[in-house]
């Protein structure tokens, strides 16, 4: 690595292998991206840290401001709110990515493709139902309850979840959720 490795912080860093990661694929907005950099920081105490409850559920300050300065120096492109690296960015994440172990690079690309192709609803009813502690200033907490049990099922569906994890998520018995499943004629995995 170069000098320039030693002015990005670990935000900094793990947010350009978030880019980077899965092929570049595209981030679907800021949601996803505060959202995957949380569960991230599940995994990487430093970023975790800078994580509180918000309106929308955990929300880093730190990370927003890491994604704006590489907007504003043109690391990260903006385009209908989907955020993706540009070629400047993509030389910098690929330094990054490369100095990186095997199992950084495993989690990040896990994160990723848990969430990053979740609906709005399915991002926050993952989050708010596996963190709950993250949701004590949200505006939004009462309409994901109303919604957990059809999106807990969409999850459990796509495969994205285990039963038993869908039934967590939905807030009932693994025994009614299973009876949910067989209703709607949805095979587990």
């Amino acid at each position: 690595m170069d000098r320039f490795d030693e002015l990005l912080t670990n935000i900094d860093k793990y947010l350009l292998m978030l880019f980077y990661s899965k092929d570049q694929e595209l981030i679907r907005g800021k949601t996803w991206l505060q959202k995957e950099m949380f569960l991230i920081g599940q995994n990487v105490e430093e970023i975790g840290k800078k994580y509180d409850a918000y309106l929308k559920g955990p929300f880093s300050e730190a990370v927003e401001k890491s994604a704006d300065q590489f907007e504003r120096s043109n690391y990260v492109i903006v385009d209908r709110g989907k955020m993706s690296l540009t070629d400047k960015g993509v030389q910098l994440a690929k330094k990054i990515w490369e100095s990186k172990s095997d199992e950084d690079k495993r989690m990040v690309e896990d994160m990723k493709a848990l969430l990053n192709d979740m609906t709005y609803n399915e991002l926050l009813v993952f989050v708010y139902t596996s963190y709950p502690e993250t949701t004590k200033e949200s505006d939004i907490k009462e309409d994901i309850e109303k919604v957990r049990l059809p999106v807990s099922l969409r999850l459990v569906k796509k495969g994205k979840i285990s039963v038993e994890k869908g039934a967590e998520v939905a807030g009932i018995h693994l025994l009614d959720f299973v009876e949910e499943l067989k209703k709607r004629e949805i095979k587990r995995f």
